[in-house]
């Protein structure tokens, strides 16, 4: 069983990538050949990450059988998709806000990976895919 902070900085770094996925895809429409590509390759990493992290929250959520954390999920993702929802409404997609969401993509992975009482599978996917989004995101500084 993990904890609830862990619990909760998965569905944040769900649904913080679920935002950059969708800033990708629109400035990926209009750009020119080569951030076109970049975006793209970008895109097939987080959409892949997207994939280890629902696997990894439906493992736990599966794995607890409390009916407590389901709901807790449902309304969390719910709160959490709403406010980027709104954020995204209202401002433009650019590659700052882009950079912006990145970094504070990195920030959550940190946070989660010093999370206490993290079971070591969940440490590893996370490990793993932060180090594939700092790749990109050091050469964009």
């Amino acid at each position: 069983m993990i904890s609830n902070l862990l619990f909760i900085r998965l569905c944040e770094l769900q649904s913080l990538n679920d935002s950059i996925i969708s800033i990708y895809d629109a400035l990926g429409r209009h750009a020119d050949e080569e951030g076109e590509k970049i975006c793209s390759e970008r895109l097939d990493k987080r959409k892949k990450i997207k994939a280890e992290l629902d696997e990894t929250i439906s493992k736990v959520r599966n794995g607890n059988k409390i009916w407590s954390i389901n709901m807790t999920y449902y309304l969390l993702c719910f709160t959490l998709r709403a406010s980027r929802a709104l954020e995204e409404h209202f401002y433009k997609k650019s590659w700052n806000r882009l950079l912006k969401y990145e970094l504070k993509n990195l920030n959550l992975y940190y946070a989660a990976l010093y999370t206490a009482d993290a079971p070591k599978y969940i440490i590893d996917i996370l490990i793993e895919q932060k180090n594939r989004v700092e790749n990109y995101v050091v050469n964009d500084l």
